[in-house]
């Protein structure tokens, strides 16, 4: 089903009234370390899952696999460590599968409908207690390090990121100086040119859509500091990293030689999705078998390959389902999915289910945006359309269609022929001229009407655009209406 947004938006594909309301509740109680979840919560998410799947079995037994799959991603994300998480996969997954409703009289189907409610509370009680029973200094290090991670392209404070993480401002600048030697504007500094590292070597884009993605306003103020880390300009980083790295990762089968942390393995499950987005399958689909060829070296157990396998599809299956796209077929066929993951007999065969899994979705991701594309494309022309004089980042606006930054900028780009920045750009200065024509506004109070907070920079882009100022603009506008007012009328 779809949901409106409220501001005009295109309409958010929900997972088939999939309870994500109740689902979110689950995940807010594990990832605050409560071992103590209320009984209450889980009941109700497991059997409006039930009054959902109305008697289909199958049904009802792919949503729990999926639930317990996210619900162990997401406790991992917060330092829940590896070996526990696949371990307890294993036996959730078990437990599921072993108790098959399908084909059983009723009663046998109710026994088999309560084991697989006592394995979702079983499954929410242990991650609760795994996540965070106590919180020291390296897991909040580890949960602060991972929301600036996840947030490096707005314009982030200590204040927000100490509300996400419930702790005082204070307690974040210790931490940051005790952990990593770093304050917090460093340490967020330095994501962010690791960030624009990233696109710089594994992207198309230019250095001033970098900037602007990594949360830079002046590309100017991101080259010099780039210099200054680095050594080099973006543009010679690029062109010394881009192709060199690409062709390691192809060369060697997505298996780079240094093998990292476990830490590190979520950023690049999200690189890879990334790749999938940007519709280079091969880079995608490498990356995934360097996942799981680290995975296996680490443990030498296949069992568990194939689970960590399931959650790499259920994580880019279920982020394509949030983004609209059909990838519904996998998190509603999860069973089935699980059922032949189990069947392979050689790691070989694993990486090959995977490789063909990512080629099918990013298909699935290629099909959507090419029906899809130009709706979205309108809605966010409409928005920014309705709403030029409020600050338009671009990370809000691909939250508002539920798109990666990444995307919808190339997706712009290559729908209309400009970037969405010149895009805005185009607007409120259109905006600003009209206002000119039509009003006695002053000149600063145009700026701030059409969303520049710094009337000097509105005055700059307006000549750059116009090939004027603003006051020579107008100055033009009154010449050409007193000449029309000389123009003598006759009367007949």
């Amino acid at each position: 089903m779809r949901k409106a947004n409220k501001r005009g938006a295109p309409a958010v594909t929900t997972l088939f009234c999939y309870p994500v309301n109740l689902e979110h509740q689950l995940r807010k109680h594990i990832l605050s370390g409560e071992s103590g979840l209320s009984q209450t919560v889980v009941n109700h998410f497991f059997y409006e899952m039930m009054q959902l799947a109305r008697g289909d079995y199958h049904l009802l037994k792919s949503w729990l696999i999926q639930a317990c799959l996210v619900l162990y991603h997401k406790s991992w994300q917060v330092g829940a460590p590896l070996p526990v998480i696949l371990d307890g996969l294993n036996l959730a997954l078990t437990s599921v599968t072993e108790e098959t409703a399908d084909g059983k009289e009723a009663a046998d189907k109710e026994e088999a409908v309560e084991q697989w409610r006592i394995v979702l509370i079983r499954t929410v009680n242990s991650l609760a207690q795994a996540v965070n029973v106590q919180i020291d200094d390296e897991r909040l290090a580890s949960k602060i390090k991972k929301y600036i991670q996840a947030n490096f392209h707005r314009d982030l404070t200590i204040q927000e990121v100490a509300e996400a993480v419930r702790v005082d401002s204070n307690r974040i600048r210790q931490v940051l100086m005790t952990e990593l030697g770093l304050g917090f504007n460093e340490y967020l500094l330095k994501v962010k040119l690791g960030e624009a590292k990233k696109m710089l070597a594994g992207t198309e884009f230019s250095v001033a859509e970098i900037a602007r993605l990594t949360g830079f306003h002046d590309t100017g103020y991101f080259i010099r500091l780039f210099k200054r880390w680095e050594g080099i300009t973006p543009g010679h980083y690029a062109r010394d990293k881009r192709l060199k790295e690409t062709a390691i990762i192809l060369e060697h089968g997505g298996r780079e030689s240094n093998q990292t942390e476990g830490k590190e393995r979520i950023q690049r499950e999200r690189d890879a999705w990334i790749y999938i987005l940007g519709g280079d399958v091969r880079i995608a689909g490498s990356l995934c078998t360097n996942l799981l060829y680290e995975v296996y070296d680490e443990f030498q157990d296949i069992t568990w390959l194939k689970i960590y396998s399931l959650k790499l599809l259920a994580v880019f299956a279920r982020k394509g389902v949030q983004i609209g796209i059909p990838a519904a077929g996998y998190l509603n066929d999860m069973a089935g999915i699980h059922r032949q993951m189990l069947g392979l007999q050689t790691c070989v065969q694993v990486y090959d289910f995977m490789r063909e899994a990512v080629a099918h979705l990013q298909q699935l991701v290629s099909q959507h945006y090419h029906e899809d594309a130009f709706r979205v494309i309108e809605a966010v022309k409409k928005y920014v359309q309705h709403n030029y004089s409020y600050p338009l980042q671009l990370g809000d606006l691909a939250r508002l269609v539920n798109f990666s930054p990444y995307h919808l900028a190339r997706l712009f780009n290559r729908m209309t022929g400009q970037t969405l920045y010149n895009y805005i750009t185009y607007t409120r200065i259109e905006a600003a001229k009209r206002l000119i024509c039509t009003t006695d506004y002053s000149i600063e109070e145009i700026a701030e009407r059409v969303g520049y907070q710094d009337s000097s920079h509105f005055m700059s882009v307006f000549k750059k655009k116009v090939g004027q100022p603003p006051r020579k603009y107008a100055e033009a506008l009154r010449d050409k209406e007193r000449q029309f007012d000389c123009i003598p009328v006759f009367e007949l």
